[in-house]
């Protein structure tokens, strides 16, 4: 009798170890395969501007669950056979290191694929612009004044005046793409420059973004107008000698210029008021687009 309890003891234990092995391994996620994001770039059509962009990361959705986040070129864990994986571009709001989020403009891009265990895959990924989305203001400056109108004024107060750099008359000029970009330059003569778009847009409230690539020596704000009515956005910092890009989130100020959701009249301005610790302020801007819903 004794010997038969310890049997039945025995196989009891022995069967809770058993299904908490087994409970154990339905836990363990399989074997993963990896997706690495080799390199990425931006598709632009015609009307849209230039395809320089500042993607820093992916973030992933597998099979419809948020993976997370990762840098480009960084390997991405994947273990579902086979795997729809969702990847969304990922940018730095309005320059800012600590604020990164998808760019809602960037359509995503979809991959179904299947992968032995452990392998890598390599995938270079272009995106482009969502459809439907409108391009309100375009300007890269090389046929400004031209075919493409001047967009760009001297605002009320402004000491200074627009000015274009052209690579094609002076090739020192420092130029971000293409031959020319615009340039404000404060100094002790000129020491403020309030410069705005010629022209005012309707801008949507559930999102509208500026992107430009900018240069910079001094800080410079830049803001938004309507009528009399001014709110300024940010103020950019030197750039230490570097072109930056720019993804600036203006949705947030649209409401207080005035007008409603579908009614409005927004326009961008640039001003700079010359720093003491600067001979000569030197702004560079190229490729500014404002992007609205």
């Amino acid at each position: 009798m004794f010997k038969k309890r310890i049997t039945y003891f025995l196989c009891i234990l022995s069967s809770g170890f058993i299904l908490t092995r087994c409970s154990k391994s339905k836990l363990q996620a399989p074997p993963p395969f990896y997706l690495n994001i080799s390199s990425v770039q931006v598709y632009t059509l015609s009307g849209q501007g230039t395809s320089n962009h500042e993607i820093t990361e992916t973030w992933v959705y597998e099979n419809g669950q948020f993976k997370g986040v990762y840098p480009i070129g960084r390997n991405i864990p994947i273990t579902s056979q086979p795997a729809k994986i969702k990847l969304f571009a990922g940018i730095r709001k309005d320059g800012l290191s600590a604020v990164r989020l998808i760019y809602p403009f960037y359509a995503p891009i979809e991959i179904d694929t299947t992968a032995s265990i452990n392998q890598v895959l390599y995938r270079p990924l272009a995106f482009q612009y969502k459809s439907g989305i409108n391009f309100k203001w375009v300007e890269d400056f090389e046929s400004f004044g031209g075919t493409g109108g001047i967009t760009i004024i001297k605002g009320t107060g402004s000491d200074t005046n627009v000015v274009i750099l052209d690579k094609s008359i002076n090739s020192q000029a420092d130029v971000f793409e293409g031959n020319k970009c615009m340039m404000i330059s404060v100094d002790n003569s000129h020491s403020y420059a309030y410069l705005i778009s010629a022209n005012t847009y309707t801008l949507s409230y559930d999102a509208s973004w500026l992107e430009i690539n900018y240069k910079c020596n001094q800080t410079f704000e830049i803001g938004l107008y309507s009528g009399i009515l001014t709110k300024s956005v940010i103020n950019m910092i030197s750039t230490s000698g570097q072109w930056k890009k720019l993804y600036l989130d203006v949705t947030p100020y649209l409401s207080s210029l005035g007008g409603t959701p579908t009614n409005n009249s927004i326009g961008v301005y640039f001003k700079v008021l010359k720093a003491s610790d600067v001979a000569q302020g030197t702004i560079l801007i190229d490729n500014i687009k404002l992007i609205s819903y």
